[in-house]
């Protein structure tokens, strides 16, 4: 777990690194998890460097591929994920495939050009 405090060591972001010791993810992909920063302290440009010192923990200790789960409400964190290169992984957004138009049309983000996760007449239930 990482942390950034303030001048006063109060707690105001953090950041967990991990990996999966239950078996059940065979990737050797480190995971980027409970990335938050405390509200009053949004937009202050701390999450970034947060989230690369982090990722630079992971890679020291070996990872080679990282996994962030995130969910498509939280637009902010996806964009932020995705200008550090992250995308969505098509099998896995099956359930969030109306989120994820909604952060292409948020973010206009060019990494989300190729990812089409909705057919343009397809009927969503």
């Amino acid at each position: 777990m990482v942390f950034i405090e303030n001048n006063k060591g109060e707690k105001v972001a953090t950041a967990t690194a991990f990996y999966d010791i239950s078996g059940r993810d065979q990737s050797g992909s480190g995971w980027l998890h409970w990335v938050a920063v405390r509200r009053d302290h949004q937009g202050k440009g701390l999450s970034k460097p947060l989230i690369s010192y982090t990722l630079n923990i992971m890679k020291k200790y070996g990872c080679k591929h990282a996994k962030i789960p995130t969910q498509t409400n939280t637009w902010l964190a996806c964009k932020i994920y995705l200008d550090f290169g992250f995308l969505p992984i098509k099998e896995n957004a099956v359930n969030s495939r109306f989120g994820w138009r909604i952060i292409k049309t948020l973010t206009g983000h060019k990494a989300l050009d190729a990812f089409e996760p909705v057919k343009e007449n397809e009927i969503l239930f």
